[in-house]
């Protein structure tokens, strides 16, 4: 299995890493993307890449953090980085209204430019994107058609089944990927979501160390529960956990262009 998304240079995993890849044996796992929110993490997201075999490494400035690409120096750090060995995506990026002004025009639009900025990126350098987006579902709609990213996967999905839709008929190289709050017993759209979109349209992830499934709520997130979100979504779908691994496996391998 594949664990499409998650943080391990965060705390608590990074301090006790080899531990929490030791556990990813037992499903077993044999990737994880670890994906970066701003220069550092995506600096520490190319170190581990380079450390361990197992883990790929994608870059990028989440929207809470995008005041980092203000400058020319923020901008060349993050080209370089992209240029890394082992570096398989763009990301997360996008755009985040949640703790927002609903007023509030000029972070709104330096969200937004940056978005764009990190999504000419992707297509300069022929990398997929790893798009973040909460309470921005309509701008983040349209600036995803008209900048047209090559290939794109909207993490964490959290929106409706309309949504979803109307995404994955931009292209057909567009994903949807589902995180452990998918198991949540309110998280009704979400699994609405998930029954019926094609499975070869989906990717599986943790987000770890955050957002733990149900049966570990309240605990670290970590790529080992990434088992937990198949098992959701074959009973979802009433399918077997087999075939939800193959597909998604086979989704991650060809979005990301890994070979193991």
């Amino acid at each position: 299995m594949i664990d499409s998304h998650a943080h391990l240079d965060c705390k608590p995993l990074h301090t006790n890493l080899l531990d929490v890849l030791q556990r990813t044996k037992q499903i077993p796992l044999c990737a994880i993307i670890n994906v970066g929110a701003n220069i550092q993490s995506s600096r520490n997201s190319v170190q581990l890449a380079h450390q361990y075999p197992m883990i790929f490494a994608s870059v990028g400035v989440h929207p809470d953090d995008i005041d980092e690409l203000g400058s020319q120096d923020g901008q060349e750090q993050l080209e370089n980085l992209l240029q890394a060995n082992k570096v398989v995506a763009i990301g997360e990026i996008g755009l985040d209204y949640y703790r927002l002004d609903p007023k509030d025009t000029i972070k709104k639009e330096k969200q937004q430019q940056y978005f764009r900025w990190q999504l000419q990126l992707a297509k300069k350098y022929h990398l997929p994107v790893i798009i973040h987006s909460r309470n921005s579902a309509e701008d983040t709609f349209h600036i995803i058609q008209e900048e047209h990213p090559q290939q794109a996967v909207m993490h964490c999905y959290a929106y409706d089944l309309g949504f979803a839709e109307q995404f994955l008929a931009l292209d057909e190289n567009y994903m949807i990927s589902f995180t452990g709050t998918i198991t949540f017993p309110n998280a009704k759209t979400t699994q609405d979501v998930a029954q019926h979109i094609p499975l070869q349209r989906m990717m599986i992830e943790t987000d770890s160390p955050f957002l733990a499934p149900q049966v570990h709520r309240g605990k670290t997130n970590e790529p080992s529960y990434v088992i937990e979100v198949a098992k959701k979504i074959a009973e979802l779908k009433q399918i077997s956990i087999e075939e939800v691994e193959k597909q998604t496996d086979q989704n991650a391998f060809a979005f990301f262009h890994v070979a193991l």
